[in-house]
């Protein structure tokens, strides 16, 4: 039986660690969601790891993910290796499962939907009230 294939995870590698300067546009936001805005395309969960573990750092010391950036913090950002198959399906989502010259049924057409909005709808309790 041959072995299973792995997910090749050299696909897209970010070649080195990336030192990152915090300006006035970043001073006072969470490292956590400095990250997420940073490395996109990343899961959550990998971006939570490499904060516990102590891979990212912050003026060459360890943080956690509350951690507030101040202006001027230096931040380390480890080299990712990312799945490339995983990334392409989580891009596309939606779109990939459905041809971009389909349409569904039930999507109303514009004529349709100026015909909904034309009609004057009238609460049944409105014809008992007498003018």
């Amino acid at each position: 039986m041959p072995p299973a294939s792995k997910p090749n995870l050299s696909a897209a590698p970010r070649a080195a660690v990336e030192q990152a300067t915090i300006d006035e546009g970043h001073s006072g936001q969470r490292i956590d969601n400095f990250l997420l805005g940073r490395l996109k395309g990343v899961p959550k969960s990998h971006v939570y790891r490499i904060l516990r573990s102590g891979e990212v750092r912050v003026n060459k010391g360890r943080i956690d993910q509350t951690y507030r950036l101040v202006l001027g913090d230096v931040v380390r950002i480890p080299p990712l290796r990312l799945d490339e198959k995983a990334n392409a399906n989580k891009a596309n989502g939606f779109q990939a499962k459905m041809p971009k010259n389909a349409r569904p049924d039930w999507l109303a057409t514009d004529e349709i939907r100026h015909l909904i909005s034309s009609l004057h709808y009238e609460p049944p309790c409105a014809r008992l009230v007498a003018p």
